[in-house]
């Protein structure tokens, strides 16, 4: 479920501090995998998005979390879960509600070729057909999860995709 920002962000001021950001790197941090079964026939792909922020040393870092189920009319056929990091060096202060909107829009255009390709490559190892994935999943949307004070923000997004 989308939740709505708290206040619009100014799109001029959202540009503005875009444009002093700068991409330090995309870095992959976390890798699960599992082959279940050889894939008989199409299958139905998953994909859930979720992404959390945080700040350290002028940096902000964004986990951008990518889970792919695999399936056919019976079976689970594979499943590949990958964290990426993506280290931007930003400004101490950052208008409130930029990194929301940014997760929302820019996040998934920086990370979603770096998911496409690794799934594309770790599905043809596992001797399966390359997977290719779409260009983009749709964007990102606010959790439940991100309203609790005592855990990061973060945004999630489920997309069904056919191949």
């Amino acid at each position: 479920m989308t939740q709505p920002l708290s206040s619009p962000l100014d799109p001029a001021l959202y540009r503005e501090t875009l444009a002093r950001l700068d991409l330090r790197a995309v870095r992959l941090h976390e890798l699960h995998m599992k082959c279940h079964r050889e894939v008989v026939g199409n299958a139905k792909i998953n994909i859930s998005t979720d992404a959390g922020f945080r700040r350290e040393e002028g940096a902000l870092l964004i986990d951008a979390r990518y889970k792919l189920d695999a399936s056919n009319e019976t079976n689970a056929l594979f499943t590949v879960e990958m964290t990426f990091v993506v280290a931007l060096s930003a400004p101490e202060e950052l208008p409130q509600d930029f990194v929301e909107v940014y997760i929302a829009n820019n996040l998934n255009l920086t990370v979603f070729p770096y998911v496409r390709e690794l799934v594309a490559s770790l599905t043809a190892r596992m001797g399966l057909p390359s997977l290719t994935l779409p260009y983009v999943v749709n964007q990102y949307e606010k959790t439940e999860a991100a309203k609790t004070p005592d855990r990061p923000k973060t945004r999630s997004r489920r997309k069904k995709a056919a191949d």
